[in-house]
């Protein structure tokens, strides 16, 4: 049989299989123009042909629509997307072509333009998950989603040998294993209040860089050990990083559902906050072991926003105002995002609202 035929064939099973159970629509892709590489004319020629004679012989069919879904993200789909558009005008009785725009493009990186972009969107999940995959938004997730919405996971080889040369290369031990939380809900508030953090950028200045910022000694260290494939998710805009939070064992399964709480936490050298560092072995200071002499610690998404550098300890209970520096200040309205504390053997990340934050990774470790 030519492969022309067993094309056409195959879109009739489709529409017969679709018409046995009263479905009423169906999609098709560009059948034929991917693995098996036929020309676009061809390809398009045969399946409007089926679909032409399967409502000749089918008139009393359920199926009423039926839909040629063309990818935007090969070279040649406008070739593809022109061949059907063609064809379906050629043969009329009733169909018709819409040719969608072309993807949008995304501005540059670090412009005005980027940050408008990325407060406007509407957010995915990030393209490595794996449960809660980025084929759909967060909203439509969100609105789907039945029953727990927190998904912990094993991860890929690469990203466990990055994460583990951060680990190891700031003090941290032998790991026993690392899992991805993949918490859809959670996700959603460290998005929004991401792009919170886009908007004041947008509206204001950009976001001081971490190493620029007065008294500070530098980026972050974990910048240093994880790869590429990690670091290209964060945003360099609103000061995101990877950082560690060292946790007691019998806390994990509370903070990969509800996340990070200080309102259930004691007071620590800047006040009560979410505290957070660049090396695994300060962390390492907050941990417990269980039965088994394992330890638990996160590597966190933190949105660092507008940092504010103290060289002295502080007990904050918000950052302070970013004009005057006053924490109680009600006459500016614009607060800094996060404090550092720069004294001490090794620096200490704090965030005072628990949606600046994602426990995204769990170490276990001896």
């Amino acid at each position: 049989m030519l492969p022309e035929k067993i094309l056409q064939n195959f879109v009739t099973k489709c529409l017969v299989e679709a018409n046995k159970y009263s479905v009423k629509s169906i999609v098709f892709p560009a059948l034929g123009t991917g693995f098996l590489k036929f020309p676009p004319k061809t390809a398009a020629s045969n399946v409007i042909k089926a679909i032409r004679d399967f409502q000749m012989n089918n008139v009393q069919s359920t199926v009423k629509t039926i839909k040629i879904v063309i990818f935007g993200g090969t070279n040649d789909w406008t070739s593809i997307e022109q061949a059907y558009v063609l064809e379906l005008n050629s043969t009329g009785q009733g169909a018709t072509a819409c040719a969608a725009p072309p993807p949008q493009k995304i501005p540059g990186r670090g412009t005005r333009a980027y940050l408008a972009h990325k407060y406007q969107e509407d957010p995915r999940p990030p393209s490595y998950w794996t449960h809660f995959k980025s084929n759909q938004t967060i909203k439509d997730w969100n609105t789907s989603q039945k029953g727990n919405p927190c998904k912990v996971t094993s991860v890929d080889t690469k990203t466990y040998q990055s994460i583990a040369k951060a680990f190891t290369s700031t003090g941290g031990s032998t790991i026993v294993k690392i899992e991805r939380v993949e918490n859809i809900l959670l996700y959603e508030k460290y998005i929004q209040e991401c792009q919170r953090t886009f908007r004041k950028a947008f509206v204001t200045q950009l976001c001081t860089p971490l190493q620029n910022v007065k008294k500070s000694s530098g980026p972050a260290l974990t910048l240093k050990y994880l790869d590429q494939e990690m670091t290209k998710n964060l945003h360099e805009e609103i000061n995101e990083f990877y950082l560690f939070h060292g946790t007691k064992v019998n806390a994990v399964d509370v903070i990969i559902q509800q996340g990070l709480d200080s309102r259930l936490a004691s007071s620590g050298l800047l006040g009560t906050g979410v505290y957070t560092a660049e090396t695994a072995s300060k962390s390492a200071g907050y941990t417990d072991q269980n039965k088994n002499g394992e330890s638990k610690m996160f590597l966190m998404r933190v949105c660092l926003g507008d940092i504010f550098i103290t060289t002295q300890m502080t007990t904050f209970r918000r950052p302070p105002c970013m004009k005057c520096y006053n924490e109680t200040c009600i006459k500016h309205p614009e607060l800094f995002d996060s404090v550092v504390a720069e004294f001490g053997s090794r620096r200490e990340f704090v965030v005072y609202d628990r949606c600046k934050c994602y426990p995204e990774y769990i170490i276990t470790y001896k």
